[in-house]
């Protein structure tokens, strides 16, 4: 399975549980106001934002006043893949969530 169709399948499911949530993300995460600044490589911006509003399960998508800050707490790169590293870095950090990219997408 592809990438983007995991993507795909992990929105849908995001829509059940919000059923209101618009189906063209785009125009909330590229608006010129929009205090969204997201520049990972494996978590597009339109799915970050959606992300945040099951958080609150809103019924629409943030595009401003997010009240959350993105802190990137391991990167596999830098920091290793070790499973110690990862609770090291990131246990006891509430509000975590992890987004990872798996082997089969080199």
């Amino acid at each position: 399975m592809e990438e983007s169709e995991i993507w795909d399948k992990a929105i849908l499911w995001g829509k059940t549980k919000v059923p209101d949530l618009p189906s063209n993300l785009e125009k909330y995460f590229q608006a010129p106001d929009s205090d969204i600044s997201i520049t990972s490589l494996i978590l597009p911006p339109q799915h970050a934002v959606e992300i945040l509003s099951w958080i609150n399960r809103r019924s629409t998508i943030y595009n401003t006043e997010i009240p959350y800050e993105f802190k990137l707490l391991l990167r596999g790169g830098r920091d290793g893949f070790s499973p110690e590293t990862f609770h090291r870095l990131c246990d006891n950090i509430p509000g975590t969530i992890v987004v990872f990219k798996g082997q089969w997408h080199k």
